[in-house]
């Protein structure tokens, strides 16, 4: 049976645990075990074991306090350990190991191991030891902190790195305008996108979509972004009246469009037309 530390400093010791471990060579005359039990005794005077934790074969691990695992093998070892974080004076006193078995002539076998475990104050090296203890904790999680944020710091760059040849690729793909209240425009190569559904695509594929009037102002900044950029003819925009004729639905946010400036005699082909352009 062993525990460690057999010396609790009040307020220091982070944990206390408690192991009993049982083979079949450590006892010659028993050839089946059958649990093992820890009981404790506060007092150190008069010894009153109460019950603490059990393993056994019917009923497997049982506990009252603290953490507790183990296992009964009569094959090789068998264990049964109890872990408290932040041990008190109330676990202090005599810890007893129950071992429970059988004889090889079927008689019952126990044995029992006991040990001790003290409480003391601290004394002003434990204080200092155990600020030592604590400041170099801290300069580890420090390292740790600077080596995650380095690592983080090194994606971003390389996030940047791979943002800035996409925006180098766009450029080379889209006429690109600048940017108005808060969005920009891209122009495909005219040349390419003949069908609205086509757009749509191109579009969505981009993570963005056909753009949606909202205002005059919009308009006019758009039409100015058209009509400076050459080899375009007309652009598709992002409304509908596919299923109701005359009610125009912006193709992407399914809400009412709210500025459409018609040209001359338009619209004019009826439900063989129904979508927008500029």
């Amino acid at each position: 049976m062993e525990v460690k530390p057999p010396d609790i400093i009040a307020g220091l010791t982070r944990q206390l645990s408690v192991n009993c471990s049982f083979t079949r060579t450590d006892i010659t005359n028993m050839v089946k075990l059958f649990s093992l039990v820890i009981t404790q005794s506060n007092d150190t005077e008069n010894l009153n074991f109460y019950y603490q934790a059990s393993v056994d074969e019917l009923d497997g691990l049982n506990n009252v306090t603290g953490n507790v695992s183990g296992h009964l093998d009569n094959r090789h070892e068998s264990y049964i350990a109890m872990k408290w974080d932040t041990p008190r004076s109330s676990l202090t006193g005599w810890y007893s190991c129950e071992a429970n078995g059988e004889s090889l002539n079927g008689q019952v076998v126990k044995i029992t191991k006991t040990v001790k475990v003290q409480i003391s104050n601290p004394t002003i090296e434990d204080l200092l030891d155990n600020q030592s203890s604590l400041i170099e904790l801290q300069s580890s999680q420090i390292s740790k902190l600077q080596q995650d944020l380095d690592q983080i710091g090194s994606s971003v760059i390389e996030n940047c790195i791979c943002c800035e040849r996409f925006n180098e690729s766009l450029k080379s793909l889209y006429r690109i305008s600048a940017l108005h209240n808060g969005s920009r425009y891209y122009l495909s190569p005219s040349s390419k996108i003949l069908l609205v559904k086509e757009a749509e695509a191109q579009c969505e594929l981009m993570g963005g979509y056909l753009t949606e009037m909202d205002s005059e102002q919009e308009y006019l900044f758009v039409k100015s972004f058209v009509k400076n950029t050459t080899g375009y003819d007309f652009i598709f925009i992002g409304g509908n009246d596919e299923v109701s004729e005359n009610a125009w639905v912006n193709t992407y946010s399914k809400t009412p469009v709210k500025y459409i400036k018609w040209g001359p005699q338009q619209p004019d082909q009826g439900r063989a037309a129904n979508c927008l352009s500029l």
